[in-house]
């Protein structure tokens, strides 16, 4: 039986891989003099790590409303 959470988490995980993969290219990109092009992998990387944290508060708050009823 699948966590009632499950969805939700795997979505935030894929956001956490997809800022990981990002920032560990944008760091690669970078040492290859390509600096506009890290940047904005940097920049991308960022935001996706934002969308997580704003994921877990999400997670956070529907636990809480399960936890109520």
């Amino acid at each position: 039986m699948a966590h009632a959470s499950k969805d939700g988490v795997d979505k935030f995980m894929l956001h956490i891989k997809k800022a990981v993969n990002l920032r560990i290219e944008a760091d690669r990109l970078t040492r290859w003099h390509r600096k506009m092009d890290g940047a904005e992998l940097r920049e991308e990387s960022d935001k996706m790590l934002r969308d997580a944290e704003y994921m877990v508060y999400e997670l956070i708050d529907g636990a809480v409303e399960r936890s109520k009823n």
